[in-house]
């Protein structure tokens, strides 16, 4: 018999005990907790982190900021919407041309063939020549050409209409001032049409990159990881089913091809993605990984 094992005097109701140690375990756990207590008392209540409150305004915050992005996305597809629903509308057109007149004919004249500012008619645009960025520019303006920003001065319908009434006015050609700007010519800047925006798109790296991120996350299942086809084509020939250009392709990934299985990304991703992802099949054609064999017609670029 041991020391530890000796019977302590100790006697309640009968009952004795012995006098043995805990177990090096539990003391160590129990050292161990203790002085994890310790630590987290100073780390949580000494400053050494945000406070919950600190924590829970942070979060909020970042909430606010993701929901005001999605309201801002919603806004500007609806508006992108209500925009090319005009496009072409009498009524608007008249509406907006005496906005024009009441506003932008000291800089732009009085059939838009220009002043100060340029001349609204021609086939060059400084800023784009789509109608987005023809709202987008009566906007914001441009401060450091002396164009204001219109946005705090016209109610929204008011800027749909003479967004409208320019766009009806583009390409008449009235004599007036010099050409200023990009030719944009009628194919490049109709509505529907991508290829101006999708030409600067595909050689900006940034989204590029970005429309590989959009390419790995939901086209590798059809097309491969390098784009060389499984069920669907191989996107990296001079070949192609449905036409090989920019705007084909936009085509293509926007509507679908339902009759072959590929859906309508139109539902699915939004307008920056679609346009990322052509820019970057763009990219890889002609790459010729080996792959599925050839389909549709020689496109030779």
């Amino acid at each position: 018999m041991t020391d530890d094992d000796k019977l302590l005097d100790h006697n309640y109701d009968g009952i004795q005990e012995y006098d043995n140690d805990l177990p090096r375990w539990w003391l160590s756990i129990f050292g161990i907790t203790t002085i994890a207590a310790v630590i987290y008392v100073f780390y949580v209540h000494g400053g050494f982190r945000p406070s919950d409150d600190e924590l829970l305004q942070q979060a909020m915050a970042k909430l606010h900021e993701q929901q005001a992005a999605a309201q801002s996305d919603a806004s500007s597809e609806s508006e992108s919407s209500a925009l090319v629903a005009l496009l072409g509308n009498q009524e608007a057109i008249d509406a907006g041309s005496e906005v024009f007149v009441k506003n932008c004919v000291a800089c732009h004249g009085s059939k838009g063939e220009g002043l100060i500012g340029p001349n609204l008619t021609d086939q060059y645009w400084i800023h784009g020549g789509t109608p987005e960025a023809i709202i987008d520019i009566i906007k914001k303006g441009v401060p450091e050409k002396g164009m204001i920003s219109w946005e705090p001065m016209l109610a929204e319908q008011d800027i749909l209409n003479v967004t409208a009434f320019i766009w009806s006015i583009r390409n008449t050609n009235v004599a007036g001032k010099a050409p200023e700007g990009e030719l944009v010519t009628e194919d490049s800047d109709t509505p529907g049409n991508k290829s101006q925006s999708l030409d600067a798109i595909a050689q900006d790296a940034a989204r590029l990159a970005s429309g590989k991120e959009v390419f790995v996350k939901n086209c590798v299942a059809c097309h491969g990881s390098k784009g060389e086809g499984l069920v669907g084509p191989n996107l990296t020939d001079p070949y192609w089913i449905h036409g090989g250009t920019l705007s084909d392709i936009h085509t293509v990934i926007t509507e679908g091809v339902v009759e072959k299985g590929m859906i309508a990304w139109k539902t699915m991703l939004k307008k920056k993605e679609i346009e990322d992802v052509t820019a970057y099949i763009w990219s890889i054609r002609n790459n010729n990984e080996k792959g599925k064999a050839p389909e549709g017609d020689d496109v030779t670029t």
